[in-house]
Order: structure tokens, then sequence, then C-alpha cells
């Protein structure tokens, strides 16, 4: 990496695109609400970005790479009306205060909650942070909501280590609103067992058509007590007509707060980029497990979760609905018809090795998220299933089937449809 010293003015902003590494020669330098000072380093990751502000003269050097980019500006970069709204948040003195924020792609959503973060660790608060975007997700890995705990100040919420995490099964929301929503029940009730005294839910930046009924119903069932819809023209008015009276029912307080003026939008291939890492990051150190599938609690799936039997050759699965057969041959109409009528019901023949590749969550006896799993293989004969994955699997009771195939190496490879399985 190459290094470079910059001498800033009182009151001048960079703004700053990892990979950096900052250290402070003299003087001192606010990010995103936290005061760095002589002798602090602080490391801007790749693909993240901060805004800078010289708190007095100050001197500092930066290492940067070919992918980092720094731009000085006299114009601030964090709005006033953060600060203020943050202001407005402690004032309301109410425990636990749960504090939404709603924007659009790429409009500071994640720099906001940031900088509210740091904000009142400086007030020493607990705070829980619950980051609810499946896509792009910080605190646990791509296809969960995730949950931490502040405990020091930070540049990126990647930086806030895991408490809990509700696996939902696919990067996309969509058809799944109702496990989005009974995750973020889950990792509030998490965070107020643990005595959070703030807690701060950030979005995706979904919010039209039906990303519009998403947040609707994320404010239904997590009743914030402060709701920041960050926008860049009002884009957003429409949230404060539906809940208007809403709102006064749930004595939530809305606030529109302007964007970031400074902003990075990430490409398309960045974001499958991030995502890649972040399988990779799951899978460190995991190794192939073998369980027996029926010994566990399946959440969201048929498959692990029927009555296993035997006709003839082949294994089948009943359900009260239907019966699955399993083969990996195509089995002749009239056996399939026969099977039909001996049980009364509708036969639907399956290929174990479809569930080869898929992503699953796996969990303990309380619900805790112990990790993600990649399926390997499945044998119907002795009902053994293989999964790579690091979660210890001497406390795995669960698993939960995703919507998605991806690789050992991090590609994601297809989307499967809800109970497809």
């Amino acid at each position: 990496m190459s290094k470079i010293s910059i001498e800033l003015l009182k009151g001048r902003w960079i703004f700053a695109v990892g990979p950096l590494r900052i250290s402070i020669i003299s003087g001192k330098i606010d990010v995103f609400g936290w005061e760095y000072k002589k002798d602090d380093e602080l490391i801007i990751q790749e693909f993240r970005s901060a805004p800078i502000l010289a708190l007095e003269n100050s001197k500092i050097t930066i290492q940067f790479s070919e992918k980092s980019y720094i731009s000085v500006s006299d114009k601030p970069l964090i709005p006033d009306e953060w600060k203020k709204f943050a202001e407005e948040c402690l004032n309301k003195k109410k425990k636990p205060l749960k504090i939404m924020v709603i924007g659009s792609v790429d409009t500071g959503k994640t720099g906001l909650v940031t900088f509210l973060a740091n904000y009142f660790l400086k007030k020493k608060k607990k705070i829980a942070v619950i980051d609810a975007d499946t896509g792009q997700q910080d605190i646990a890995f791509p296809t969960c909501i995730g949950m931490g705990f502040v405990e020091k100040p930070i540049t990126h919420l990647s930086e806030i280590e895991m408490s809990d995490a509700f696996f939902i099964g696919r990067t996309s929301p969509a058809e799944l609103f109702d496990r989005v929503l009974v995750g973020l029940r889950f990792l509030m009730k998490k965070a107020l067992e643990n005595h959070a005294e703030i807690i701060l839910l950030d979005t995706t930046g979904w919010v039209f058509d039906l990303g519009r009924e998403l947040k609707i119903s994320k404010i239904l069932s997590t009743e914030p007590d402060m709701i920041a819809l960050l926008e860049a023209e009002n884009e957003l008015y429409h949230y404060e007509a539906t809940l208007k009276e809403i709102a006064r029912g749930l004595n939530v307080k809305i606030r529109h707060l302007p964007a970031s003026p400074v902003l990075r939008a990430r490409t398309r291939e960045e974001r499958r980029e991030i995502r890649k890492r972040l399988y990779l990051k799951a899978f460190v150190d995991a190794k192939e497990i073998s369980l027996k599938l029926h010994d566990l609690s399946i959440l969201y799936g048929y498959i692990g979760t029927g009555k296993l039997t035997k006709i003839d050759e082949l294994i089948c699965e009943e359900h009260p609905e239907k019966i699955i057969i399993f083969s990996q041959k195509d089995i002749e109409a009239d056996i399939i018809k026969a099977i039909e009528e001996k049980f009364n019901k509708k036969a639907i023949v399956f290929n174990p090795d479809e569930l080869k590749e898929i992503l699953v969550g796996l969990i303990d006896k309380n619900m805790h998220f112990l990790g993600l799993g990649i399926v390997s293989n499945y044998n119907p004969e002795t009902d053994e299933i293989k999964i790579y994955t690091r979660a210890p699997q001497d406390k795995i009771v669960g698993l939960i089937w995703g919507l998605m195939k991806i690789t050992i190496n991090g590609e994601e490879k297809a989307w499967l449809k809800p109970w497809q399985i």
C-alpha cells in the first residue's frame, strides 16, 4: 500500500473509501460521531466508506491502495439533523428505546445507524443493533438477520460482533415476509433479555411496491419509538401519510432526515463480491458432518418432517397432504398411481440429489443460531444427511431449510421457491 500525509484545517472533511489505514499524527478528528486523537489508528475496510471531520487542525497519514478513494470537502458530510435526531432520542428517556431507520438504496442508512451507535456509546448506553438487510448483511451472514451489541466505537456495522442471528434462507426477503417478521421479533426479544437500553434497527433499501408492505409490517410488528425516514428528496412522504393514525396509536415519532450528501454506490459486482467473502468467512475451518435428518427439528420445509416408510424397494416420506417418493431414477406412472391409491394422497417423486448445495441454517435447543451449512448429500435409505459446516455437531438440534444453492467457494447458484423441498 502507498502512504500520504494530509494536514487538515479545523472544520474540513474527508470522504474516504477503503481499504485505508488512518493514523492521527496530531490534532483530533471525528469519524461517524466518535473522536480520535494523536496516536489513534482506524481502518476502513474495502468497499466501506467513512466521513472524517477535523475537530481541530490535524495531521494524519493514510495508507491506501489503488482501490481506495479520498476526497477533501468544506461541506459537512454528516448532516446536523442526524445529531439533533440522536439528541431527541436520548431526551425521550425511555428504556428500552427502539429506533428504526428506513431509506432507499444508497441513502446512508448504515451510516446513520453507525453514527447513532457511536453517539449513544459516548453516553454509556447499552446498544443492540439489528441488521435486517439479508442481502447486504453486516453483522451476521447473507440470508440472515443479525444482532450484536456495540462494545466499542465503530466505523462500520461489520465491526460489531454477532451475538445471535435468525436464518431467513435467501438474500431477498421477497415471498419471505413471515420469516423476516418472526426473525425481528426473535432478535428483539434476545436484545431485551440482555438488557439493551437502545435497540437500533437497520432495514433494507426496498421501500417501494411490496417493500413498502414489508416496512409497514416491520413497524407494526416491532412497535419502534422513533422512526428515521432517510431520504434525498422527500421520496418517503407516503410512509408518514400511511402511518399517520397508526403512529398516533403506537406513540411513535416519525422524523424525515436528509440522506448522506456524499455516497459511493456499490456496483452489483461489488455487492456480489462482499456476499461471497462473507460466505467464505462463514465456512472458515468448516468440515463435513453427518446427522440423522429425522432426528432434527425441521423448519420451513417438508423433507425431514414426515414419516419414513418403505414400499417395495422405494423409500417414501408420508405427509398429511402428500407422499414423497425418493428416487434418483424415473418411476413408472403405474407405480406412482398405485402408491397414491394405497395412501389416498398425491405422490411426488423427489431426487435426493436435489438437496445438494442447498444452504441451511443450524440451531441449538434454544433456537440460537449456530451457523450456516451446505448440504453435501442425503441418503433416504439410512436417513443420513451430510452437511458442510463449522457449527458444533454436538449442539445441533434443528435445521432450517434455505432457499438458495451455493458452492463451498461462496458462489451463489440458484434460488428455490418457499416450501419447494
